[in-house]
């Protein structure tokens, strides 16, 4: 069966050349062909809270590598935050296990370019691979940097593989995007409703070496408030972040916008961006329309996702939450085949591993609540060999168990999951 993904490479392979600085912004009139959120007859201007803010269910701000804003501000930021709320993840290290990986659009654009770190996209290009070939969960294999490409050197042409990794990223496919039209005067509002609905805000600006802390010459203050104004401090150069917030009292009313340049940045990573100054600095607004949400309504924390088949017959992912609470299975499923797939401890750990009809049997990784980590080598569910190793964001390790899993199904029209849960689980 010849995978999806094959037949959509060729929307997302385009030379999409800029200058280096993250986020290409796109012309006016190009940007006129999107079609933008309507919340015209919402009729709850009088009933949004004069605050909130998605803190709790954001990933840990990182710094992006390269010219990768984009990727930093929709899978990882915004995409991740909106499944973490779907899902009701808040534990500092669950958030840090699951986020999605910011550069794996960027292996599958730009992989014939020359620099592909400092060529940026734009977001089009971004939400519409978003929508064909998914997100990445940032702790499956191959381990990504902004220079990885999955072009095999030899021939040119794209690694056979490539379709077999995808299994982990279609399932996380988004449904639609739209744009904020900021040129009606409720631009201002819309943002607020989005935010209010718990739907992170992706905004394109232009910046200069104004946006940067006081203490670096720039005008971003103790109190992570943006003061801006219009000088000729450096270049100006486009750079996407994402808005996890609002308050319509701190400093006459302002954005809570986080960035991807560290911890160190404003406060821990965000900084307030004044309603005033939207106008001046926002080129583009975006937003990820969340799955089963016929109509935008002010009920934070009730829509849901939809996980979208591998692309493979015969091979499922599935989240499952154990019958006693304590636990979440998250990934693959397929009889009598070893897959790979987290569980998630309700109280605090995190286990990564290799499966068989739901039970570890194989390589895998446990963090505990602490972040410590540890590999672990399973035969039907005994442990048999444990190692400590030093903490890791990614595993390294056993890269071929995604691919050997896959090549052992793809092809079997006839095989269905069919085997009964253990007696811990129980599906949704």
């Amino acid at each position: 069966m010849k995978h999806p993904l094959y037949l959509l490479l060729g929307l997302f392979l385009m030379p999409f050349l800029g200058q280096g600085q993250g986020l290409n912004l796109l012309p006016a009139e190009e940007l006129a062909n999107y079609e933008a959120v309507d919340v015209s007859s919402a009729g709850y201007a009088s009933s949004l809270p004069s605050k909130h803010d998605m803190l709790k269910y954001a990933p840990p701000t990182l710094v992006q590598s390269g010219g990768t804003c984009v990727g930093f501000s929709t899978a990882y930021c915004a995409h991740s935050t909106m499944i973490n709320i779907a899902t009701g993840t808040t534990d500092p290290l669950h958030k840090y296990i699951v986020a999605f990986d910011p550069y794996f659009i960027y292996s599958l654009v730009n992989s014939r370019l020359d620099d592909p770190c400092e060529t940026g996209l734009n977001f089009p290009v971004i939400f519409d691979a978003m929508e064909e070939v998914g997100a990445m969960r940032d702790l499956f294999p191959p381990d990504l940097d902004c220079d990885f490409s999955w072009l095999d050197p030899a021939t040119g042409e794209f690694d056979e593989d490539l379709e077999i990794y995808s299994a982990a990223s279609m399932p996380f496919r988004i449904s639609d995007y739209m744009q904020i039209d900021l040129e009606k005067e409720n631009a201002l509002f819309a943002m607020r409703y989005l935010i209010a609905n718990d739907i992170p805000v992706i905004i394109g600006a232009a910046v200069n070496d104004d946006f940067s802390p006081a203490s670096y010459g720039g005008q971003i203050d103790a109190n992570g408030v943006w003061n801006y104004k219009a000088t000729n401090n450096g270049s100006l150069a486009g750079h996407a972040m994402c808005i996890l917030g609002y308050d319509d009292e701190l400093a006459g009313g302002s954005f809570l916008v986080r960035n991807s340049w560290g911890t160190g940045f404003g406060i821990e990573g965000n900084f307030w961006l004044k309603y005033a100054d939207v106008a001046s600095v926002v080129a583009e607004a975006w937003c990820i329309l969340p799955d089963f949400m016929e109509e935008l309504t002010y009920k934070p924390n009730e829509y849901g996702f939809d996980l979208h088949d591998t692309g493979f017959e015969g091979i499922e992912y599935r989240r499952i939450e154990s019958r006693d609470g304590s636990s979440t299975y998250e990934g693959f499923a397929a009889k009598d085949v070893r897959v790979s797939a987290f569980e998630i401890y309700h109280n605090g750990g995190v286990y990564f591993g290799q499966w068989v009809n739901y039970v570890k049997d194989g390589y895998g990784v446990y963090w505990d609540e602490d972040g410590d980590r540890f590999e672990m080598f399973f035969r039907d569910g005994e442990l048999i060999d444990v190692e400590t190793a030093g903490f890791g964001s990614s595993v390294t390790e056993g890269d071929t168990f995604i691919r050997d899993y896959v090549r052992g199904v793809v092809g079997d029209s006839d095989l269905e999951f069919t085997g009964s849960l253990p007696a811990a689980f129980v599906a949704e």
